[in-house]
């Protein structure tokens, strides 16, 4: 279990558009997606975990339908900071997660992904 000033690996409305999932579990475009049952699960564990769920714009609809907030990186790090809840889950990549850990020390920052990445920045080292 993750201590408060970790980033860890478990586990929108965010630019004015909360979203939700339709009948059916379809989303806000139609596309089928995981059933309500996954997202009503998601919700349940958020609130009783102390945790809000930002998705970045890139995410699955899915994704992004389940979280309390959606946005570009910058906007969801400063969302994390400003946030109520102790735990943010960022569903993004790492340099996202971390700007959220920079933004909000006494928070404990979760990446549901071990393994997302960007390519722009995996592309830069310390000699540029």
């Amino acid at each position: 279990m993750p201590t408060s000033g970790t980033i860890a690996t478990n586990g929108r409305r965010t630019t004015g558009r909360p979203t939700t999932a339709g009948p059916g579990g379809a989303t806000a475009g139609g596309a089928p997606g995981p059933d309500a049952g996954w997202a009503d699960e998601v919700r349940r564990l958020a609130r009783e975990r102390d945790a809000v769920v930002l998705a970045h714009n890139y995410q699955l609809p899915e994704i992004q339908d389940v979280a309390h907030h959606t946005g570009d990186s910058l906007a969801l790090s400063r969302i994390a900071a400003e946030a109520d809840e102790s735990t943010i889950v960022f569903c993004g990549v790492h340099f996202m997660a971390e700007t959220a850990k920079i933004l909000a020390p006494d928070k404990t920052v979760l990446i549901p992904d071990a393994a997302a990445g960007c390519s722009l920045a995996d592309s830069i080292d310390a000699d540029q």
